[in-house]
């Protein structure tokens, strides 16, 4: 939900928010599209803002403001090969990995959570006795919101899961990963932890906090 109203913000009402629901046609969207790629964005984001337009368009003929919705044609993206970590690249990037950030990085690599969904994972969604945790929410542009697809989830934990997390258990405040004085984490906070980790294994791959996500599924 938060996405969907920062990517609503910040580009959908600036570029067709003066415009009567009517003059919003192919032509349009089309340089839209043209000009959203000019300024830098990815196709995959190209398409995350136009999948909300094409909700609002559909809603405004669901209500009776628009008599029929243009079609929302998608970019195409190319399909390029997940980046991840092998068993023995895995236990290199761990032992390299910097002690105060080895918890944070061992259960990305254990559960499989999105970037987000670690920043706003709290005490209270774990349960160490029973080993798993439930995702009940993200953080995105420093707000917390539901998990991506608006459903929470409940992650198995390993063994190792379970013993990294019981090791890393503090009082410093809700939040499992926080600053020393219990302030949440943020996405620039953590955006290095991962490549100086692959850099200080001696790994050729440079990878990102998501691509954590990518080895676990591997």
């Amino acid at each position: 939900v938060f996405q969907k109203r920062w990517v609503l913000r910040l580009h959908i009402v600036p570029a067709f928010g003066r415009r009567r629901l009517d003059a919003i046609g192919p032509a349009e969207i089309e340089a839209y599209k043209a000009r959203k790629l000019r300024e830098g964005q990815a196709a995959k984001s190209v398409n995350n803002h136009l999948h909300v337009l094409r909700k609002l368009l559909n809603l405004a003929v669901e209500w009776g403001e628009l008599s029929h919705a243009p079609r929302v044609k998608q970019l195409r993206v190319p399909h390029g090969d997940f980046q991840f970590l092998t068993f023995e690249e895995t236990e290199r990037f761990l032992r390299a990995a910097a002690p105060e950030w080895k918890p944070f990085v061992t259960t990305a690599l254990k559960t499989g959570l999105r970037v987000g969904e670690l920043l706003a994972l709290r005490w209270e969604d774990v349960d160490l006795v029973a080993g798993r945790l439930v995702v009940r929410r993200t953080l995105w542009q420093d707000q917390e919101g539901t998990p991506k697809g608006g459903r929470i989830r409940e992650v198995p934990l390993s063994d190792e899961a379970v013993a990294t997390l019981q090791a890393h258990r503090h009082l410093r405040g809700p939040y499992v990963f926080c600053e020393p004085d219990g302030r949440r984490l943020n996405h620039n906070r953590v955006k290095q932890v991962v490549p100086r980790a692959c850099a200080r294994a001696g790994l050729a791959k440079r990878l990102t906090t998501h691509d954590l996500r990518h080895t676990f599924a591997s």
